[in-house]
């Protein structure tokens, strides 16, 4: 059977380029004609409504009459005359029909247009909620709490795989250990390897770096898959399907080691000078803290003039005395005094002396 397409021979589209004016300008026409096709709409509509009252009144008026002529009490009189109007409603009724179909026939003789072309059968929207147990945030307190369970829990199974080297043992570690592997054992082993760095034992660091490195991968592949990384099953698949058939993944993981590896050893050396600064500035609180004048000894020392620090530095009253008598009195005076206030020299109470002829005086060692 052929399909007809006649319905689809007019359709009305109110910017429709094809159909313009030389003389009107080209947007004014197509908003005229919109406006033109809305109240037409418009107007079409109304008339259907009132239709559909004029339709609801004569229904009325038929339920109506027929109920009044139920009534056993009636005269003859009365029923000819409620049967009269019933007639004429019933009349009103078929006219009406007329009517409304011929109205129905002139809106399908009317161009469809974006408003008529088609008609929503249904509509349906669907909201995807999130499992509110999906994701459950944790304060650092908790992360903290947790990492130590597992810690606690696994303790035995994380030092073996501390002490695994090479891919084989590794291998063979996690295989038999699956439940170690997540991110807290992860974060844990991380903070091994900065220790060994700060430290700057590099094997140490080599071995726990590349074991993280391995679990960070199966935690990541994991994620992909959206399966449990701590299973068996992911275990497997990491060291059967990756680790041995994909050369690009192994070029990779040598890449990314090698940056990771980089990356401790420089976070290594920032832990190790922060500290190293922090001892020196503990021990120098100590020296003020223990100097008669709070003055830091060492620094006092490093601003003596040549002379006078080696003496200082070798302990030497004698050559100190020498080199009193050679420099000038104002300048080995101020310098002397600056030894004395941070305690480089020491002189007793009764010393009436300036200190460098003092019997009981003498230079404290560093």
């Amino acid at each position: 059977m052929p399909i007809d397409y006649s319905k689809w021979g007019k359709i009305e589209v109110s910017d429709d380029e094809d159909d313009t004016h030389p003389n009107i300008d080209t947007p004014s026409l197509f908003r005229w004609r919109h406006q033109a096709r809305v109240e037409r709409m418009a107007e079409q509509e109304k008339q259907k409504k009132d239709l559909e009252n004029e339709k609801k009144d004569i229904n009325i008026h038929i339920t109506e009459l027929k109920a009044k002529l139920e009534d056993t009490t009636l005269d003859d009189t009365q029923k000819d005359e409620y049967q009269k109007k019933l007639d004429a409603f019933l009349k009103q009724l078929n006219d009406f029909k007329d009517k409304e179909k011929k109205f129905e026939e002139m809106l399908a003789k009317q161009p469809w247009n974006v408003d008529t072309i088609s008609t929503e059968k249904f509509s349906k929207s669907r909201i995807n909620k999130k499992n509110k147990d999906s994701y459950k945030p944790k304060t650092p307190e908790d992360a903290y709490e947790n990492m130590q369970s597992v810690l606690a829990k696994y303790k035995k199974e994380i030092e073996t795989y501390k002490k695994c080297n090479g891919i084989s043992e590794v291998s063979n570690c996690l295989r038999t250990y699956p439940e170690i592997v997540c991110e807290e054992v992860a974060n844990y082993l991380t903070l091994e390897a900065l220790n060994h760095a700060i430290m700057e034992e590099e094997p140490d660091l080599v071995r726990i770096a590349t074991n993280v490195q391995y679990m960070q991968y199966i935690i990541q592949l994991a994620g992909e898959l959206k399966i449990p990384p701590n299973t068996y099953v992911m275990v497997n698949r990491f060291f059967d399907k990756v680790m041995q058939t994909n050369e690009a993944f192994k070029r990779d993981h040598a890449i990314q080691l090698d940056e990771f590896l980089n990356k401790l050893r420089h976070r290594g050396k920032v832990k190790r000078d922060e500290a190293l600064q922090e001892i020196e500035a503990e021990e120098k609180a100590e020296r003020i803290k223990n100097s008669p004048k709070g003055i830091d000894p060492i620094e006092v020392l490093e601003s003596l003039p040549e002379e006078m620090r080696i003496c200082f530095e070798e302990r030497d009253i004698e050559k100190l005395q020498r080199v009193a008598t050679t420099m000038d009195p104002e300048v080995f005076k101020h310098h002397f005094q600056r030894c004395k206030d941070s305690g480089l020299w020491v002189t007793n109470e009764d010393d009436s002396n300036e200190g460098d002829e003092g019997a009981e005086s003498g230079m404290k060692e560093e």
